[in-house]
């Protein structure tokens, strides 16, 4: 699976998959894809019990919109306390340009619940950074 979905896998990023249990029916894996000087490529699966894992294309947004073709998370981490995926996507090593943000567990799916992108490098802090997509949490939390 994670060869087909990652056709350029490289040797030094054949990492081990990691898997989360979500509920007792359901696992999250996450697959090393890819990885650069600052910056790892996961990619993710959702399987039910019994049944074949599928492949998680993430939502991003687009004009206003949200747009569901990101296949791969740069810098992810699986939040269990908060059953989140964060991730920081880093245009240079610095940190202060690229997109972060995170997506929560909603029962059925991951659904963007935040997402800042600086898109050029000028040295601006994180608190700085444009707010594209913010969600509130319906739990109260």
């Amino acid at each position: 699976m994670r060869k087909a979905a990652c056709p350029d896998l490289a040797a030094e990023s054949e990492g081990e998959e990691i898997g989360y249990q979500l509920t007792p029916d359901i696992t999250l894996w996450q697959m090393p894809c890819a990885s650069g000087a600052y910056n790892f490529a996961s990619v993710y699966f959702l399987q039910p019990r019994a049944s074949a894992p599928r492949r998680i294309l993430f939502d991003r947004p687009e004009n206003g919109r949200l747009v569901a073709d990101l296949g791969e998370i740069i810098n992810g981490e699986f939040l269990d306390d908060e059953r989140s995926i964060f991730f920081f996507a880093k245009n240079r090593g610095l940190g202060d340009c690229g997109a972060r943000g995170s997506y929560v567990w909603n029962g059925r799916s991951f659904a963007l619940a935040s997402w800042q992108e600086m898109p050029t490098c000028r040295g601006a802090p994180l608190d700085l950074w444009p707010v594209l997509w913010r969600t509130d949490r319906r739990d109260g939390r």
